[in-house]
Formats: structure tokens, sequence, C-alpha cells
């Protein structure tokens, strides 16, 4: 397994943030697999310097239904829970030094397109 980040949202779970994040997540796959719940994704991007696909995994969840996972977080990040209701979290299938640059490049995407805020990466 690679690096892993995890992204807070100042808006709760919903239809049209699935529908928002699946469509960047699209618009950065080479290949994506959504499932029936439309909560989870296997994507994989295509570095541009070396050319290879490399796989990820990205969920999205409530925060106040997860915050034994996220807790920590929240506090480091001084962050609270009522506002950032929604977290998305991604995971590298690797660990090569493109996977940490994929992985800061999708976490960024998603916390700019929704104002989010970004955990430093890791293992």
């Amino acid at each position: 397994m690679g690096p892993t980040t995890t992204i807070f949202l100042p808006k709760p779970v919903s239809e049209q943030l699935l529908v928002t994040l699946d469509s960047e997540l699209r618009s950065a796959a080479a290949r994506i697999e959504a499932s029936r719940k439309g909560c989870n994704w296997d994507i994989w991007m295509t570095s541009e310097s070396t050319g290879f696909t490399h796989p990820f995994q990205v969920h999205v969840w409530e925060t106040s239904k997860r915050l034994e996972d996220c807790g920590v977080d929240l506090k480091e990040l001084a962050l609270d829970s009522s506002v950032f209701q929604a977290f998305v979290t991604v995971s590298a299938g690797c660990n090569e030094s493109e996977d940490w640059n994929l992985t800061k490049f999708l976490a960024k995407k998603i916390a700019d397109r929704f104002d989010g805020i970004a955990t430093k990466l890791g293992k």
C-alpha cells in the first residue's frame, strides 16, 4: 500500500456531491470503476513522466459517522466536524514516487473543487 490522504469537505454527503466528485475523478482517471452506492471508486491514473498507470482507491464518508477514523486529523487541522461534514480518502495502491505525486495531485484537485482541506500524506 502506498500513500494515503484525507480531504475534509465543508459540505454534507449528497447526491450532488457524489455526482460532482465522480466527474472530477473521471477527469483525472485513465480508467474508473464506481461502486453501486456511489461512494467508492477504484481509479487508475497515468503518470505523465513515466506513462505507467497507477491504481488508487477513493472513498467518501460522512464525518459524523466516522469520527473514530478522522477525529485525530480534525483535531490536528483544528477543524469542526459540524462544518466539515464529509471527507474523502485517497489511497494509492503502490508506493513509488509517482504514486506520491499522483496522490498529491488528486488531493489538491478534490480540495480545490470543494473548498476542502487535505491532510499531509501518510503511509
